[in-house]
């Protein structure tokens, strides 16, 4: 029987690179995890990912890398067809819930702003309209 599915290797491969400030190699290698979880359709792995990396990214600083895999965890909760509330906050630590929300908050608000000053048509802008308007916090 293979053995059980868990975030720790990737976990391990990424926290290091956050710390050495190596945001890049960090950013990627979370989606690459993210996005092989969400393919075996492993959704709480993915999510157990893609969470602590988004956040230790935001908290460094890089608030384009850890908005990136936030919206990438809104595809996954998204693919899961599980909203955010109290069920899925099993997922996370205890106490996670309002940062997750604070997470969301924070990249959406970055997002608007990129937005805001970005010179791409409305059309490329909107590319995530559908999928965050199905969000209910």
């Amino acid at each position: 029987m293979p053995p059980q599915a868990s975030p720790d290797r990737a976990l391990q491969a990424i926290m290091p690179l956050i710390a050495s400030g190596q945001a890049y190699e960090a950013h990627q290698k979370a989606r690459t995890f993210g996005s092989r979880y969400l393919k075996a359709h492993a959704y709480d792995i993915a999510i157990q990912v893609i969470f602590p990396s988004a956040r230790e990214l935001l908290k460094a600083g890089h608030a384009g890398s850890g908005s990136d895999l936030a919206l990438f965890l809104i595809d996954v909760y998204i693919a899961k067809e599980q909203p955010v509330d109290a069920t899925s906050r099993g997922v996370f630590p205890a106490g996670a819930q309002p940062r997750l929300r604070l997470l969301i908050s924070h990249t959406l608000s970055t997002l608007l702003k990129t937005i805001s000053r970005s010179s791409l048509p409305l059309q490329a802008q909107l590319a995530y309209g559908g999928k965050l308007s199905s969000i209910k916090l």
